[in-house]
Formats: C-alpha cells, sequence, structure tokens
C-alpha cells in the first residue's frame, strides 16, 4: 500500500504533497480510505476520503501548483497528452486517472483541446483482490457464466470491481480459467506502463490500452480468440454496435455503465436495444450508500423487455 500511495505523491509538488499528507487533515491518510485528491486554482484543497469530502482553508492551490502537477504527470511532455487532455483526462502509471479542465478550445461546435488548465481531480485507483468473492457465484452462477453488466453511478467502485472479475475469471477461482481480453481505453483497469499491465488481471488475460472500444473489440476478436471480452463504460452507438458483433461471435461479455438503475439504462436509446434483445441478463448494482464498491443488488432477468 505504501508504493501505491508513493504513486499519488509523486504528482504532487513537495509544498502540496506535504500539506495533504501531514498538515492539511486532523488525521492520517492512507492509501485504503483516499478516493479523490481535488486541486481548484486560488481555492482550498480538497480530498475524498472514506467516502467523505474535506477541505483544508489553510492551504490554497496556485497557478503553479497545477502548472508543477502537469508537468509531473506527463513526465515533463504535456504535449503528448493533447488528445486525452481533449477529452478532460490523464492516465498515470498505476491507472489513476486525473480530470483536467481548463478553458476549452471549440472549432465548429468540436472540442478541439483545452488550455489554461485550472482544475484537476486526482482519482486514486484502487486493486482490491478479492473484493468481487461475494459476487462471483452470481457472475458464473449454476455452472455457467453469462453477459453481466455492472450498473452504477460514478464514483462508485465499478471499475475496481470490474478489475477483480476479471482477474478472479482469468485464475479460475469459481471454473475453469478463461481467456480474457480487456479493452482498457482510457487505461484504468490494466494501469499498464509501457504496455505492461500494472494491476493484476490473471494469467490469461490480454489487454488493448489505450484504444477507442470499438475498434479494439473488433481487433481482440481478429486476434486473440478470447471466451470473455471486458469492457469498462460501454457509451455510445459505435461500441453498441461492436458488442453486437462480439456477442455474435459467441464471446461473453462483463461490462459496466454509468446508470443508477436498470430503468435509467432504458433512458440511454442505443443501450436499450441490447436489453430489449435480451442480451445482458445478469446485472450487478452498486451504490455509494455505504462507500465505494456497496453492491445494493444482484438482478438476474430471463427477459429484459419491458411490455
Amino acid at each position: 500500500m505504501a508504493d501505491r500511495l508513493k504513486e499519488i505523491e509523486e504528482l504532487l509538488p513537495d509544498r502540496l504533497k506535504k500539506a495533504i499528507f501531514k498538515d492539511a487533515f486532523p488525521f492520517k491518510i492512507t492509501y485504503d480510505g483516499l478516493e479523490e485528491i481535488r486541486l481548484r486554482c486560488m481555492q482550498p484543497v480538497g480530498i475524498r476520503f472514506h467516502g467523505r469530502d474535506y477541505l483544508s482553508e489553510n492551504v490554497r492551490v496556485y497557478r503553479e501548483d497545477i502548472r508543477r502537477c502537469l508537468e509531473y504527470m506527463s513526465n515533463y511532455s504535456l504535449y503528448a497528452f493533447q488528445e486525452d487532455i481533449k477529452h478532460g483526462y490523464i492516465t498515470v502509471r498505476g491507472g489513476h486517472r486525473v480530470g483536467v479542465l481548463g478553458k476549452a478550445m471549440v472549432d465548429k461546435e468540436n472540442v478541439v483541446g483545452q488550455q489554461f488548465l485550472s482544475f484537476l481531480n486526482i482519482r486514486v485507483a484502487h486493486e482490491l483482490p478479492g473484493c468481487a468473492d461475494k459476487i462471483m457465484n452470481f457472475v458464473y452462477k449454476n455452472n455457467c457464466l453469462k453477459h453481466t453488466l455492472i450498473v452504477s453511478p460514478p464514483g462508485c467502485g465499478k471499475t475496481t470491481l470490474l478489475r477483480d472479475i476479471i482477474r478472479q475469471l482469468s485464475v479460475g477461482t469459481v471454473s475453469e480459467g478463461r481467456k480474457v481480453c480487456v479493452i482498457d481505453e482510457r487505461s484504468e483497469i490494466a494501469g499498464c506502463l509501457e504496455g505492461i499491465p500494472q494491476n493484476d488481471l490473471g494469467p490469461r488475460t490480454d489487454v488493448i490500452d489505450g484504444c477507442p472500444k470499438a475498434d479494439g473489440m473488433l481487433m481482440v476478436i481478429r486476434a486473440m480468440s478470447p471466451d470473455i471480452v471486458a469492457i469498462d463504460e460501454i457509451g455510445g452507438k459505435r461500441d453498441i454496435e461492436a458488442l453486437q458483433y462480439i456477442v455474435n461471435c459467441g464471446c461473453t461479455v462483463i461490462g459496466t455503465i454509468h446508470a443508477a438503475s436498470i430503468d435509467e439504462l432504458y433512458k440511454k436509446p442505443d443501450f436499450a436495444v441490447l436489453l430489449k434483445k435480451g442480451i445482458f441478463t445478469r446485472f450487478i448494482l452498486l451504490s455509494g450508500k455505504n462507500g465505494a464498491g456497496t453492491v445494493l443488488e444482484c438482478r438476474e432477468l430471463a427477459k429484459t423487455q419491458k411490455g
């Protein structure tokens, strides 16, 4: 855990590092409880720790702090991350994701970049082997693995749970080990550094890192003959079309999506198509009510079409 906390400390200039981890808060900050560090230019530093938000009025964040953080996060090559910054984030060593906001640069209504970066949100990635233990008998139920969807609002631990499901399916904790391919568009699941996963995804897992999900799904089907394809944050129409293709190829899909309920999924026009076809029948609903990773419900539906 000390090494993981050091990954976060190394993203911060010395002034902020000392303030956040020694002086600013009346408790010891540990890796297992730290969820976010919020840096807002000219505002107090903030953290999210064990599900609660804290501000330190004694420690202000200045533009120089933001500039130095960005240098550390990009290894002094911020230009290499311009495409990521356009989308509002940087992924750093260990799979930690840094939200980045400033003034949007817009060309014909399309965001082409950002400048005057002033707001950072360091979202701490947590590798928690065993966190999926209680739901693995649902994922592999009645000696059968079916398409499974983790449904969760942002910040409720869906990626952490997905990561451990992948590891356990690859290792073979509830059945024989399976070949798993991970489409890691934002480098959050595997936390790859120079192509090597920093997180344990099991011995039978292959990863395509930094690739758009739709393209990655097609690539792994052609190249790796997976039993299972794992996808975080299923999104728009291209993702849905590629997902239907890999399902038709006989692969099982384990994925996540942002929503607070199954009913809310029907309000996503593209995704509702999959529900009405009954492709996903197992749903794991998360809630942040009792901290990140709280499983609200495991629900199996024989037929998901409404009416």
